[in-house]
Order: C-alpha cells, then sequence, then structure tokens
C-alpha cells in the first residue's frame, strides 16, 4: 500500500529493512503493491476508455475552440491568484502603523504594549529602540505570550 500514499513508498524499505523483514516477503508485497498501483489506473483506464472516446469526440468537434477552456480556466486561475495577492498586500498596508501615529498612541492615556520581536542580529545592526517597548524574540513568545495584555492594543515591532 505504500505506493499508494506519497511519500511512504520511499521510507518503505529503509523501514523494512529496519524492522527485518525478510527479502522474500518484501519481494513479494512490493510486487503485489506494484501490480495493484499500474492495475488500479490500467482497470479505470479500461473502464472508462467509452468516456474517454466521447471527450476526445467532443474536443475534435470543437475545434479550435477546444483551446478556449483550458485557456479560459487558466485566465480565472490568473485573476482568483492577482485578487488573493491584492487583497493580501492591502491587509498588509492594514497593519502597519506609521511612526506619527504610534508617538501619538504611545501619548495617549491607554498606550498600546510595544513589542519588539526583532532577531538579535537585527537589534545588534539598529540598537535604536521604541522607548518602553518590550524585548521577546520569537523563537520564545509562546512562554511569554502571558505577559502581553490581553485587552488591550499589541503592536509588534519587527524587520
Amino acid at each position: 500500500m505504500a505506493k499508494f500514499i506519497p511519500g511512504l513508498s520511499t521510507v518503505a524499505p529503509p523501514l523494512a529493512g529496519s524492522g527485518r523483514v525478510a527479502m522474500p516477503a518484501f519481494l513479494a508485497h512490493s510486487g503485489a503493491g506494484a501490480l495493484l498501483w499500474a492495475g488500479s489506473g490500467i482497470a479505470l483506464g479500461w473502464y472508462f476508455h467509452d468516456a474517454v472516446e466521447r471527450v476526445v469526440e467532443w474536443l475534435a468537434a470543437l475545434g479550435g475552440g477546444a483551446l478556449a477552456i483550458p485557456g479560459g480556466a487558466f485566465v480565472v486561475f490568473l485573476l482568483v491568484k492577482w485578487m488573493q495577492r491584492r487583497r493580501f498586500f492591502h491587509e498588509l498596508r492594514m497593519a502597519r502603523i506609521p511612526p506619527d501615529e504610534l508617538r501619538r498612541l504611545l501619548s495617549a492615556g491607554d498606550p498600546p504594549a510595544v513589542v519588539d520581536v526583532r532577531s538579535a542580529l537585527a537589534r545588534a545592526g539598529d540598537p535604536r529602540r521604541i522607548p518602553g517597548a518590550v524585548l521577546l524574540s520569537l523563537e520564545n513568545l509562546d512562554a511569554h505570550v502571558s505577559l502581553l495584555p490581553k485587552d488591550g492594543e499589541i503592536i509588534l515591532y519587527c524587520t
């Protein structure tokens, strides 16, 4: 059955070797799996051969218009991907805060929590810090997430 699970056919022989499976048993099971794998494709082709012939005849009747089907699907795919990318960049732009806005929020009555999650290398390259910012590394963020306010705004400062 390893042939039917992506990636498993790569690790099945070493697993069989580490499990001390005898060579004849391994070859028998591997051969049966290969026969089942190839046989299932052949059986599906034999079962649906009439449907394939009908699709080929239909495409031949369309002539050059048959290219419009995959071409149209490709154009729709490109449009969907373009819209997803545009929406992502819009959300990314909305998630950013300019420095003057942050300064205004920090001087307001209820300032947000500012967390500096830059890497140690980034902090060494630019040692400037936002006053009052808490230093946390992304690797240890899960351990320190309880220190962050649950009901206020949190601003992550990163590169």
